[in-house]
């Protein structure tokens, strides 16, 4: 968080502002899950 200038919200290891914080991260990643989410996963017949 300190490398993109964020500060950490709320309580450490308290799972609800964990998540808030990562959520905060995603915007600078340079990935994406869009193919995964628009592709239908194969099923075994």
């Amino acid at each position: 968080m300190v490398f993109h200038d964020l500060a950490f919200e709320g309580s450490q290891h308290r799972g609800v502002d964990d998540a808030r914080n990562i959520t905060r991260l995603l915007s600078f990643m340079k990935w994406s899950l869009e193919s995964e989410l628009l592709t239908l996963p194969e099923r075994a017949v």
